[in-house]
């Protein structure tokens, strides 16, 4: 499964709900209580977290990929003689 690429994750829409501007966020964001402002930074830092731990296990499997390409190894080819 090929990860999304940047102009599929960007939506400039869902951006705007996320991440209001003018009078969207002085009705809104701006008048949160203390515990909802908490809650919405740790909602937004978990996706950071999931997102980083994502982004590693892709390291990771680049990487397992490529060592297998130099020991000579890839999908449908036997290891190198």
């Amino acid at each position: 499964m090929t990860p999304p690429g940047y102009f599929d994750e960007a939506s400039p829409q869902r951006m705007l709900v996320e991440y209001p501007l003018g009078r969207a966020f002085l009705e809104g964001v701006a008048r949160a209580s203390r515990d909802e402002l908490r809650a919405l930074q740790e909602r937004r830092f978990r996706a950071v977290v999931n997102r980083a731990q994502t982004a590693a296990e892709q390291v990771r499997l680049t990487r397992d990929y490529f060592d297998a390409l130099a020991a000579g190894v890839a999908p449908g080819l036997s290891a190198a003689a």
